[in-house]
């Protein structure tokens, strides 16, 4: 059985007129070219990214408190199910690439993003703000400790993949990339 079946059986995802509800939040399908627009607009603006990052940040914290609390996940297991349901969304194909729960860090690999294959030779900086964010603030709910991250490898800025770095956000230095 797929992640769509195991969603439908367990009727985690509704389709009602007019709106789609995944763990009984609102989801809307949008083309990766309003993304990709989007970046494009902000690119080189640190403040405009920050921005995002943050938004970003702080509405999946919103949206995925009470599916941790429903659920009940380890770490372990709630990394893998935000990993499937990024998969199953489009947002890209995630890995772990390495973990330390006692230092709440770690790296994250990403293939095919549509931002960032959007954007391949386009942009010069990592570009995968909403991503990062979405990743920031799961963790932060996963650690219960506010977690940044930062994109360190960009395939729109010209990577083989998408490697993302985070930890607790004390331990960011004040120059490093966010």
């Amino acid at each position: 059985m797929n992640f769509f079946e195991k969603l439908m059986v367990a009727r985690q995802i509704d389709f009602k007129e007019g709106s789609i509800s995944l763990f009984t939040n609102r989801i809307v399908m949008a083309p990766a070219t309003f993304l990709l627009e989007f970046t494009k607009a902000i690119e080189g603006s640190p403040e405009e990214t920050h921005s995002l990052y943050e938004s970003a940040k702080t509405s999946f914290k919103e949206i995925v408190t009470k599916d941790v609390r429903t659920y009940k996940f380890s770490v372990n297991d709630y990394i893998k199910w935000l990993f499937e349901i990024s998969s199953f969304s489009g947002w890209g194909l995630l890995t772990l690439e390495s973990l330390e729960i006692e230092k709440k860090s770690g790296s994250i690999t990403m293939l095919n993003s549509p931002v960032s294959e959007g954007l391949k030779g386009k942009v010069k900086l990592p570009c995968d703000h909403i991503v990062r964010g979405f990743i920031a603030g799961a963790l932060s709910i996963a650690f219960k400790e506010d977690i940044e991250c930062a994109e360190m490898e960009c395939v729109g800025s010209g990577a083989a993949r998408c490697r993302f770095i985070f930890k607790p956000a004390s331990q960011f230095n004040p120059g490093e990339v966010r």
